[in-house]
């Protein structure tokens, strides 16, 4: 029970941080975005549309918003999100399980919280 709850906490802990680090580098980026798309219970992903489209490479964090910890995964073994698909007109959201990154359907519906930040270079 340990095992699993420090696991939930370690993931939890990795997207905090990356948000806050990239938060401090959209301060400096030429056109920070952010905003919040819902994410359907049910899906295992969920695209992010960029507008106007992006016109360099970029970085995106996330952070979901459930009303309970731990609320939105139907399993009880470490999940993440991550991006895997990013184009300069959007993005798109994976949830997958840690050990194998197994796809992984939400069971239900969340907020999804991200952040955009342009390279400048």
């Amino acid at each position: 029970m340990f095992a699993q709850l420090g696991r939930r906490y370690l993931s939890v802990s990795y997207i905090i941080l990356s948000f806050t680090v990239l938060l401090a580098a959209a301060v400096e980026a030429a056109d920070p975005r952010a905003g919040t798309v819902t994410w359907p219970a049910n899906t295992e992903k969920v695209a992010v549309k960029l507008t106007p489209p992006v016109k360099t490479s970029y970085s995106v964090a996330v952070m979901p918003f459930v009303p309970k910890l731990g609320g939105y995964s139907p399993t009880s073994v470490c999940t993440y999100f991550g991006t895997a698909t990013k184009t300069p007109d959007y993005f798109v959201v994976y949830h997958r399980r840690c050990c194998d990154g197994v796809l992984i359907k939400l069971d239900e519906t969340c907020q999804l919280d991200w952040i955009v930040a342009e390279h400048t270079q």
